[in-house]
């Protein structure tokens, strides 16, 4: 487990996250923050 959250984390970082959570949407859209999980429903919705 340890490794595994390693890995994700930096995968977040290489991708431009910086905060938690950092939520990726299709690819590339990246949300930041809890008050952002309104668009991140609307983008998978979509």
């Amino acid at each position: 487990m340890k490794n595994r959250l390693r890995m994700n984390t930096q995968e977040a970082v290489d991708r431009g996250g910086y905060g938690s959570p950092t939520i990726f949407v299709a690819g590339d859209d990246m949300y930041f923050g809890n008050d952002q999980l309104p668009l991140v429903r609307g983008a998978l919705a979509y």
